[in-house]
């Protein structure tokens, strides 16, 4: 999928656990203006969010 242009500002980065299969995985937090964001982006954008989240609520929200 692509999602472009999207502009954000990572807020959290959190190292995880690597002692399965040594994977190098980590969680980050990512504050997107909705004032940068183009319509299509932030459809785009949600529609991933969901996605991977398997989440029904929104998960852009005007903060």
């Amino acid at each position: 999928m692509l999602i472009e242009p999207i502009y954000g500002i990572p807020v959290r980065l959190i190292a995880l656990d690597t002692s399965v299969d040594g994977a190098k995985m980590c969680q980050m937090g990512i504050r997107f203006s909705t004032e940068m964001l183009h319509e299509t982006v932030k459809s785009k954008l949600a529609y991933l969010l969901k996605t991977l989240g398997k989440n029904d609520s929104d998960l852009i929200q005007d903060n």
